[in-house]
This record gives structure tokens, sequence and C-alpha cells, in this order.
């Protein structure tokens, strides 16, 4: 049975992950760590947990662990993450992995010296029509896979928060580019078969969202100083890129979470997993079937345990969520600077 200590009792960690190791065999959540002590215990009460600590050390000193999830404010991953893998814990790491590249090395050195698994949760990649699609394109059906746009927007999105942990950058390090974006571009590489980005441009703009307010979702902000909308371009090697538009602040008709997957031979959509391919002077649609499908929140922990276990090759290896983090950093610097950024 695999221990596992979960930093962060925020929206991600009750709505998705606490409620998905309920359902891997195998392992269980032995204890919390959250400044906020109270609610800690609180949703330690909720899920059956009694081990409630304030800080990583603490939970050190009492617990006999095997691994930590990390679901605290995207600033605070590398810091614990660290002192984990010091531990000789391993880590799953809700993303984005970290704010920067630097540190993203880091851990990945770390985890490599200490032999130990670190994954960043990038759940869409377990989604079931993910997988299916993943494997139509590395079948070739597709052809040579060149450019994939992704959008990322919605209309009114601040997700749900504590402090002001997605709207305030000294706590998340950005907003819907690092937030949404890490996904969208993440799922976007992966199907491209993640090669080597060569440049990055993006323009960012902060002048839609109030700066106090409540969202649909009621998370409330009394400091908003992140990018309310964002767009950029990645171009890798061989031509290929990836476009990207992305907000939390849009004034968009609806919020949409796709992306548009283009091949030599083929195309298809995602999440609705429709393939278009050519036919005669035009092209021919054809929805694919998930003939099971389940939870990406589950799968992707599962996984993460077989990774433990030495029973399967990852398919989030730890130097892919370094060079996501790298490209993300990229475009905000081209941003700030309204510059091409060379890798």
């Amino acid at each position: 049975m695999i221990s596992v200590g979960l930093i962060g009792v925020g929206k991600i960690a009750k709505t998705f992950h606490l409620p998905a190791w309920e359902q891997v065999d195998g392992a269980r959540v032995l204890a919390l760590v959250d400044p906020r002590l109270d609610e800690a215990r609180r949703v330690g009460r909720e899920f059956g947990i009694t081990n409630v600590f304030r800080t990583i050390e603490d939970m050190l000193d009492v617990v006999e662990l095997d691994a930590v999830d990390i679901c605290s404010p995207h600033i605070f991953h590398a810091e614990q993450a660290c002192k984990a893998l010091e531990a000789g814990l391993h880590c799953i790491i809700e993303k984005p992995f970290t704010t920067d590249k630097k540190n993203a090395k880091k851990i990945a050195r770390k985890a490599h010296r200490k032999e130990l698994i670190v994954m960043c949760a990038q759940h869409q990649r377990f989604r079931p029509e993910s997988l299916l699609l993943k494997s139509r394109i590395d079948s070739g059906e597709l052809g040579e896979i060149y450019h994939v746009n992704v959008e990322a927007m919605a209309s009114r999105g601040v997700p749900i928060q504590v402090a002001n942990s997605f709207t305030d950058k000294r706590f998340s390090g950005g907003g819907p580019l690092i937030d949404q974006g890490a996904h969208g571009i993440d799922i976007a590489w992966w199907f491209m078969g993640c090669p080597a980005p060569v440049s990055a441009f993006a323009v960012a703009y902060d002048g839609v969202a109030p700066k106090t307010g409540t969202t649909k979702s009621g998370s409330a902000w009394d400091v908003y100083n992140v990018e309310d909308f964002a767009t950029g371009i990645i171009r890798f090697e061989n031509n290929k890129s990836i476009t990207i538009r992305t907000s939390y602040f849009s004034n968009c008709a609806e919020d949409n979470f796709s992306c548009e997957v283009l091949g030599t031979r083929g195309g298809v959509t995602w999440p609705d997993a429709i393939i278009t391919k050519p036919y005669g002077n035009g092209v021919k649609r054809k929805k694919l079937g998930i003939e099971k499908p389940s939870l990406a929140s589950v799968a992707e922990l599962i996984h993460f345990i077989s990774l433990i276990e030495g029973n399967e090759r990852a398919i989030i290896p730890a130097h892919q969520s370094v060079e996501l983090i790298g490209i993300i950093e990229a475009l905000y610097k081209s941003a700030i600077t309204m510059e091409k950024i060379n890798f």
C-alpha cells in the first residue's frame, strides 16, 4: 500500500484529487498539509483523514509516507517538491509543474539523482478521448502533424480560489496562460509528438477584468494583477506550430476549451474526437466512439502509482514538464518585451 500526503486543500484537492484517490487501489492518503489548519481539519473529516498539519516539515516528522500530492498555489510547488524529494518521497505535482524553467529543472534533476518519480498532473493526457486520438495520430493515420490550434477561452472564468491564489501573480506566477494554457499547450504538443521548440511570440491584454469582484463560479478577489487574455504562436522544429488563445475575462460568446489538430493526411478536433479526411474535392467527417469512459483524474493517479511500482513507462516524463514550463516562460517574456523569443 502506497501512503500519500496531500499538500494544499483548495478546490483542486477537494474536487478532483481527494475523490480520485478514494478510487485508486493500492494507495491511500494518510495526511493533509495546509497553513489554514481549521480548513485542513474540516477537509480531513470529510475524507476520513486524521493526520493534519500546518507545514510539510511537521508532516514528515510524524507520518511515514511514500509519496506526496502537491495541490498548493503554483508558486509553492518547487519548494515543496524539493523538500519531499529530499525526504525520499515520490511526487505528483498539480499543473503547472513550477512557475519557471530554472526550478523545473531543479526538481527533475533532484528526482533523477535520488531515483524517485516526479510527475506533473497534466490530466488532459489521460482523458479517454485524448488516449484514443493519440493512438490514432501515432499510427500515422493523420500523417505528419504540422499545426494545432488551441482555444482555452472563458468569458468570465477565474477558477474558484483562496486568497487570490489565481489572480495574484505572487502566488500564481501568471494568469490564464500558465493556468488553462498549461493544459492546452501540453495536449497540443503531446499530439504533435513533443518536437523541440524554436521560437515563441505572444501578446497579452489586461484591460477587461475588474480589480475586485466575484465570478459566476463564486470566486472572489481583491487583487487582480495577471493577464485577462493572451494569444501566442510557438514554432517548432520542421516548421511545425501551435497557436493559442486563452482568457479568464474576454467577453467571448461562450467558454471553449478545445483544439484542432492538422496533419498531412487528415485532421481531428479535441475533445469531441471528430476526424476529418480528404474525400473527393472536399472532406468527410467521422466522430469516434469512446468505448470505456473513465475519469482522467483517477487514471493519472493510477499511472503515478504504477510508475512508483515500476510497472509502466511514463506518459508525462519530467523532461517534458520542464520543456513545457520553458515554452510558457518564453511566451510571457515575449508578451512583456513585444519581441520573438528564440530557444
